[in-house]
């Protein structure tokens, strides 16, 4: 963060995202991205065959830093990793679900899948702009 703003010479921004399975030590932690090319549904639940403690957490964070302030925003959100995948589009979206009736990422809609319930906003992006919003109240 100090490197880019020292680079930049202006306010950065930087996000970043991970998804820890517990039960395999927090694999594939920020690197999902690649993971999700490499892996189908079914590789991820082969690894999960043998775990009782099916457990994923995903982590996003935003860090903003201009010349005065460093603020950093973070959501952490439990899920649990299905046991057959349901739906379509990334391996991860077809196995985990944050909801209490087990719908998979892949089976929700947009609203569900930017809110992951219905009381709860966890957007980074949402929470940055809010506090920007009262930095800069113009």
């Amino acid at each position: 963060m100090e490197q880019a703003f020292e680079v930049a010479k202006s306010a950065v921004v930087v996000t970043d995202t991970g998804w820890n399975i517990h039960a395999l030590k927090g694999f594939p932690g920020p690197f999902m991205h690649y993971v999700t090319d490499w892996f189908s549904p079914q590789d991820f639940l082969n690894l999960m065959s043998d775990k009782a403690d099916r457990s994923i957490t995903f982590m996003d964070v935003l860090a903003y830093k201009d010349g005065d302030k460093m603020k950093i925003f973070k959501t952490i959100k439990e899920g649990t990793i299905l046991t057959e995948p349901a739906g379509e589009g990334i391996p991860i979206d077809q196995i985990v679900t944050f909801r209490a009736d087990g719908k998979s990422i892949a089976l929700c809609n947009s609203e569900e899948i930017s809110s992951f319930d219905e009381t709860e906003d966890i957007s980074v992006w949402t929470k940055f702009g809010k506090w920007f919003n009262e930095q800069h109240p113009n």
